[in-house]
């Protein structure tokens, strides 16, 4: 769901995953129509505090993604940094600045509106 459907984002690893340190999890997608096969590596697990998954195999050269959940007030901060860079060798920072970058800012885009649609209380919520 947090994913926006243009990807076509299936997870292969057989259901349900046993999340932890080491965990390696497959996924297919679809970028530009072309189909990827994405494996990522749960390398950090802290939970409840954070999480960094960190791509194994898959569309980018470097692609390390850290969750991060903060008490604040009366709810909690989830934040993600993603710390990537495309494959494409010399071309990688030009290809980045002309197509990946504003394709991996509508995919957060899209996860955080996901999200607040989630987690935003309705108006007939006392909090």
């Amino acid at each position: 769901k947090m994913t926006p459907s243009w990807l076509n984002f299936k997870i292969l690893t057989p259901m349900p995953i046993k999340v932890k340190q080491g965990s390696l999890i497959n996924y297919r997608l679809k970028l530009f129509g072309i189909p990827i096969h994405w494996k990522t590596e749960i390398s950090l697990w802290e939970p409840p505090h954070r999480f960094v998954d960190r791509q194994i195999n898959g569309p980018y050269q470097t692609w390390i993604h850290t969750h991060r959940f903060e008490s604040i007030d009366r709810g909690t901060l989830m934040a993600d940094l993603v710390e990537y860079m495309p494959k494409g060798w010399f071309l990688a920072p030009l290809m980045n600045r002309l197509f990946v970058k504003r394709n991996v800012k509508k995919i957060f885009d899209h996860r955080r509106e996901e999200i607040l649609k989630i987690f935003t209380p309705t108006s007939n919520v006392k909090i």
